[in-house]
């Protein structure tokens, strides 16, 4: 009898182990295949400027990938960061994608801004002349009408542009004007050059033609895309912006693995030349992280705009103080390479 009831035991222990190894199995099985989620659906209104750093976003969008991760996402289109983050700041969107220049710029003024994590890196600034007005160097930009857009990252990149060629920010004569208005202004004549990024550097280039001549606009330094939200947003509904990350790697995934349908994607998206979106496509680098250089990046344009007296601030704020890892670190804790 005592060996009877030994042996159901044994039995019993042996089903459980098995259940539980079949459990555990499934359950990897779910997360490696990234399994549609089926718990309460999140809403999130996302903020996007109208270019191609903005591409995981429109990625995971067109993909399905938001609502595969229990998110119903409303995106609503900007012409600019700056506009983009006064949205967000009045809340009228949860979620916005800025630049790096654009954040600082901001967390000048309000506190209550935080990234959740860089979700692009490229090289598509740009800087264009007219050859007919006698420019073929950079130095001979000293004197010059030139377009850009004031509070952007363009505004920041022309002033080391010069700086970098020996003139001096103060020795031009710059025109505010919106990234859209550019090439209408350059192609007419009203500014011999302009500072912008994609796809308006391209259009330029096609008004221009032989008569354009450009030099990369960033001089070696970086241009970033952050995901930033309300601290308000991030205490209260954690679940939905780690919801949004896990879309946004997945739509990563699908960039590195199918370019070409990615490219295609996008170039209807955002309606680019499919053969501009190639050449711009090798000077961009699509990843969800927090680099320790995101930092770097955000203290050298804290100093320029201190310098041009667009804060009332002397001391650079701790950016740390402003990053929000815990998300992506809890998701892909390799993602994070900030020194916290």
């Amino acid at each position: 009898m005592r060996n009877m009831l030994k042996s159901r035991q044994t039995k019993k222990a042996v089903i459980l182990i098995a259940i539980c190894t079949i459990a555990l199995f499934l359950l990897c099985c779910q997360k490696g295949t990234g399994a549609k989620y089926t718990g309460p659906v999140e809403k999130i209104t996302l903020g996007l400027v109208v270019i191609e750093s903005s591409s995981l976003a429109y990625i995971a969008d067109a993909r399905g990938m938001f609502k595969k991760h229990g998110l119903d996402v409303t995106i609503i289109d900007f012409s600019d960061g700056p506009k983009a983050t006064d949205d967000l700041l009045k809340n009228r969107v949860d979620v916005t994608a800025v630049s790096a220049f654009v954040f600082v710029t901001k967390s000048f003024q309000r506190d209550e801004l935080r990234i959740l994590a860089s979700i692009f890196r490229g090289d598509t600034v740009e800087i264009s002349a007219r050859k007919d007005r006698g420019i073929t160097e950079p130095t001979h930009l000293k004197g010059r009408r030139i377009g850009f857009t004031r509070n952007t990252v363009g505004d920041f990149f022309l002033e080391t542009f010069l700086s970098l060629h020996g003139i001096t920010i103060g020795s031009v004569k710059l025109v505010d004007l919106k990234p859209s208005e550019i090439p209408e202004a350059i192609s007419s004549g009203f500014v011999e050059a302009a500072i912008t990024w994609e796809p308006y550097a391209g259009k330029i280039r096609d008004n221009l033609g032989p008569n354009a001549v450009t030099w990369p606009g960033q001089s070696g330094q970086n241009y970033q895309l952050l995901l930033v939200a309300r601290e308000e947003f991030i205490k209260e509904r954690p679940l939905a912006a780690e919801r949004l990350l896990k879309a946004l790697l997945e739509a990563e995934k699908y960039w590195s693995e199918h370019a070409t349908d990615a490219q295609n994607l996008i170039a209807s998206r955002l309606g680019y030349d499919p053969v501009l979106l190639q050449s711009v496509w090798k000077r961009c680098d699509l990843r969800v992280r927090l680099d320790q250089d995101l930092v770097i990046l955000m203290e050298d344009e804290a100093k320029w705009a201190m310098r041009r007296r667009l804060t009332e601030k002397k001391e650079m704020p701790n950016y740390l103080r402003f990053i929000h890892w815990e998300s992506l670190e809890r998701i892909k804790p390799e993602a994070v390479r900030i020194i916290h």
